[in-house]
């Protein structure tokens, strides 16, 4: 049985559907078989199936109409055609020793028998069209050498695992893929035309790293040993300062292992292919992996930034966020998955020492102060079933998983406070005195300076850690001042907060935990003057004392640093950091949506009314308005997907600037069944969904432009949240948002113009779960 006559038994056969769309792209066929996607007329036919091919693939062929040649579809997606060529050497390579053995056709009486007991026995192959894909000849090339490395057992591991190795490059397709072994390139590898994909493997300092090379897009071999170096020197030590030593016999097995992995991420989106690299570390004495992101440097003249984007690390790292595999979407397992990790996080940080200076709401008798006490407690404030130890926060949505950190600046003639640097204890509800410093902020003021945990929440969400962070921080602002309000305080908010000498003032590393806000209240009555919108230049004073550490993080490893310093990067060094705005109306009888109960996640079959939707959304423009910087213009959109209102089919809007809902779309019956990653959420009557605008934060924004971005998302979404539970409404807010399938389909848009970074989800609660649940004092 040849390759051809499976993949016309694939074809025929009753259990797949027939290709759609097929399209002919540099001689190669590309087809939907299946729910997958089929590539055959090359020297090795490629079946993808899974998410990959549903969330990328699919999409992009959706658009062709099977008439095409390359150049066509070159103009129609964006994309050069030696971008799509690289691409699909990739894709091949990504799924070449996925599996063996080769067959050769005729040649081999036994391949049938051998085809269909592996079909039957394989956990990787669901039909004969996946099957095939692996059964043609397509060679492995070895290059170099490592020191560490057994070439030749390292080839006759891969020679059992069916692979077929050539040793001259005339031997090899161009789909084929080089194996380089040492830490130098061989530059005819580099410059070769058959080479097709090229993988690079090495160890370093007792490390196995795999990654692969593709010439002609980015990032180049040498921002590639830049990102190696920053993780070798933070990373590749052990706890003693030594350097690991490695057995070559088993940095052979570990070099067969980790090539057997999915070693190279692609990005396919609606307007153009971006290849990513990531490269993975393999510890050699005891075989931990890390992922290692290797991005662009902004300086190299290989490679930089291209003329259409100022700042394209932006778009990569969003392009990284990974979200869980199918089977953790059940709710059953999601949760016992999640909810170790969950309750970890939602402990309190810091053990306070007893000792320490502390005030609560019985050590003072000032009004305003108790006020502030209260507003505090609501928003950083923990719960706890007696006895059980596990600790959530007061707030009952958004920032439940500990990432928001409170630190309390206190002036000169606040009523029963003495001046210094206070963090809140949440457990306790008191301030607990960091530094005894005077700080130099306005007489009877209180600034209340929010910073994010986010080497502590990288601990469950990895590289997500940094957008989760400041959504969650978004919503944390919104809660705070809703509160503050609720309580008879007038809070004014710094329209920006990203000062190197606040971060050193509150004993808070930059890199593990940014400052994302900052908010200042007038405890003293009368203390309003036209210079109420000022701030002094600098908060000056000692340096803190470090009698209690435990508050702070280390720097977020999962990431690299240099991407880091360019995200966290201060916005504009000449930014006036005593800008301040009262903020007042847009959040009236806003904190009536505050309650001790928890969010539901299961709604009454009852339409929404449609005045219902529209007096949320307008809530959700009006609040940010009143709140968001705008120092880089607005780049935060909102929508509905309407599932079940009152009167009206399926369908969608945008949210406009006053509030007023703008048609996009109509939408099939049930649109939301196979459109949101988290399935509680399938049934929601209504969705609002926050979309960032990636293009034009990438072409005009600064680096705090992103995340002044989710920041806007957390805060207007939780608006709306706020103002949805005032009313009787039950939801929540979400960041599992939507997949990118579903950004076309429900909003009209591309990822580019309308990327998903957080859902807000409402409806009539169930009429067995009462909404009068006691507040938590």
């Amino acid at each position: 049985m040849s390759a051809a006559d499976i993949r016309i038994a694939a074809i025929n056969d009753i259990t797949m559907q027939p290709p759609e769309n097929p399209c002919a792209v540099d001689g190669l066929l590309i087809s939907r078989v299946d729910n997958g996607v089929l590539i055959v007329g090359g020297p090795k036919p490629v079946f993808l199936t899974g998410e990959f091919a549903r969330s990328r693939l699919i999409p992009l062929l959706d658009q062709l109409d099977g008439q095409r040649d390359s150049a066509d579809l070159s103009q129609a997606t964006g994309l050069t055609i030696p971008e799509l060529s690289s691409a699909l050497a990739l894709l091949h390579a990504k799924r070449l020793l996925q599996w063996g053995p080769t067959f050769t056709g005729s040649e081999a009486p036994e391949t049938a028998a051998a085809l269909s007991s592996r079909l039957a026995n394989s956990r990787y192959f669901k039909n004969p069209a996946e099957a095939m894909a692996h059964a043609t000849r397509n060679p492995v090339r070895i290059m170099g050498d490592d020191p560490a490395i057994d070439c030749s057992a390292l080839s006759e591991q891969m020679s059992l695992l069916g692979i077929n190795l050539a040793d001259r490059e005339e031997d090899l397709g161009p789909r084929s893929l080089t194996l380089i072994l040492g830490a130098t390139v061989p530059q005819e590898a580099l410059e070769s035309d058959t080479a097709g994909a090229v993988i690079h493997a090495y160890t370093l300092q007792g490390h196995l790293v795999v990654s692969s090379l593709l010439r002609d897009d980015l990032p180049c071999h040498s921002c590639f040993e830049y990102a190696i170096a920053e993780y070798r020197d933070s990373e590749l030590y052990d706890s003693s300062g030594a350097q690991w030593s490695a057995d070559s016999a088993y940095a052979g097995r570990l070099a067969t292992s980790a090539l057997a992995g999915n070693i190279a991420s692609i990005v396919l989106r609606t307007a153009q292919i971006k290849l990513i690299r990531r490269a993975l570390v393999v510890r050699l004495h005891d075989g931990e992996e890390f992922a290692v992101q290797v991005y662009s440097q902004p300086s190299c003249s290989t490679c930089g930034i291209g003329e259409a984007f100022s700042d394209d690390s932006v778009l990569m790292y969003e392009d990284q966020i990974a979200f869980p595999p199918a089977d953790l979407l059940d709710p059953a397992t999601h949760l016992a998955h999640y909810q170790p990790a969950n309750v970890e996080l939602q402990k309190p940080v810091t053990a306070w020492d007893s000792q320490q200076f502390s005030i609560g709401p019985g050590d003072v008798d000032d009004e305003n102060v108790l006020r502030l006490l209260q507003t505090l407690h609501k928003t950083f404030g923990f719960k706890t079933d007696a006895g059980n130890g596990q600790y959530q926060r007061y707030a009952a949505t958004g920032g439940n998983l500990g990432s928001p950190q409170c630190d309390v600046l206190v002036g000169k003639g606040a009523p029963g406070v003495p001046p210094g640097h206070y963090r809140y204890d949440g457990v306790n509800q008191r301030l607990v005195s960091f530094s005894e410093s005077v700080l130099e902020i306005p007489d009877g003021a209180v600034q209340v300076v929010l910073s994010a945990g986010m080497s502590r929440m990288a601990s469950k969400y990895g590289t997500s850690a940094l957008r989760l962070v400041h959504l969650d921080a978004g919503v944390t602002r919104c809660h705070l001042i809703a509160a503050a309000i609720g309580e008879g305080l007038r809070p004014r908010l710094h329209l920006r907060s990203d000062s190197e000498e606040l971060q050193r003032q509150i004993n808070r590393p930059r890199m593990s935990d940014p400052v994302t806000c900052s908010i200042t209240f007038d405890l003293v009555q009368g203390h309003d003057s036209d210079d109420a919108g000022r701030y002094p230049e600098s908060v000056a004073g000692s340096r803190p004392s470090r009698r209690v550490q435990e508050g702070v993080g280390s720097e977020l490893r999962t990431n690299s640093k240099g991407t880091l310093k360019t995200f966290l990067g201060f916005a504009d060094s000449n930014a006036d950091l005593a800008a301040s705005r009262t903020i007042g109306s847009s959040f009236a009888n806003l904190h009536e949506g505050i309650t001790g109960r928890v969010s539901h996640r299961a709604w009454d079959d009852r339409p929404v009314s449609l005045d219902t939707v529209q007096q949320v959304a307008a809530r959700i423009v009006t609040v940010l308005a009143d709140v968001s910087s705008g120092l880089f213009g607005v780049t935060t959109d909102f929508s509905i997907v309407g599932q079940n209102i009152e009167g009206l089919s399926p369908r969608s809007w945008n949210i406009g600037p006053g509030g007023e809902l703008d048609p996009l779309t109509t939408l099939e019956e049930k649109p939301l069944s196979h459109a949101v990653i988290q399935p509680e959420y399938v049934l929601a009557p209504v969705l609002a969904v926050a979309t960032v605008r990636m293009a034009d934060i990438a072409r005009t924004g600064k680096p705090r432009a992103y995340l002044d971005a989710l920041m806007d998302a957390g805060t207007g979404l939780y608006a709306g949240w706020l103002e949805m539970r005032r009313i009787g409404l039950e939801g929540g807010v979400f960041a599992g948002i939507l997949p990118d399938k579903s950004v076309p389909k429900l909003l009209q848009g591309t990822l580019w113009d309308r990327r998903p970074v957080l859902a807000l989800a409402m409806g009539h609660p169930l009429k067995d779960q009462p909404l009068d649940v006691p507040e938590v004092h």
